[in-house]
């Protein structure tokens, strides 16, 4: 009569998406944890003079309330102009916290210098959640045509 009553169990946690392990039961998690920034990449091609903005959501399906604790532009110059100065995140939706499921828009533009051909930087946006790890990384490139 145990063994059957066992196998009842294992059967019933089977089907209700439950792990049974030494005649205990656990959920198990079917939806993968996850914070995204996308697109993964941002590109402008503008006139010298002229600005072009683009959108990317953050996205949480971490299955908790993140803590946004930062939304920043981080420069990769290689050029002697100051090249973090021609992107800005120009808005965003984000709250000071994100909850499960819910999104944000951020607005990145992009103004270039008229010496700069092409300039790269990464939007960061910094979250509370180690276990996620702490960060989303866009990368930006803009080019300025003549």
């Amino acid at each position: 009569m145990r063994k059957f009553a066992i196998g009842v169990l294992s059967m019933f946690c089977l089907f209700a998406g439950l792990a049974v392990s030494a005649g205990s039961a656990a959920a198990q998690n079917r939806t993968p944890q996850q914070v995204t920034l996308t697109p993964a990449t941002l590109s402008f091609d503008v006139r010298p003079g002229g600005s072009a903005t683009a959108p990317t959501l953050l996205t949480n399906h971490s299955g908790a309330t993140l803590r946004v604790t930062g939304i920043e532009i981080n420069a990769l110059c290689s050029s002697p102009f100051d090249c973090s100065s021609q992107f800005h995140v120009v808005s965003h939706g984000c709250g000071a916290t994100l909850k499960n499921g819910e999104n944000c828009q951020i607005n990145v533009e992009f103004v270039p210098a008229a010496e700069i051909e092409t300039s790269r930087a990464t939007l960061k946006v910094t979250f509370d959640d180690s276990s996620l790890g702490q960060t989303r990384r866009v990368a930006l490139t803009g080019v300025s045509r003549q």
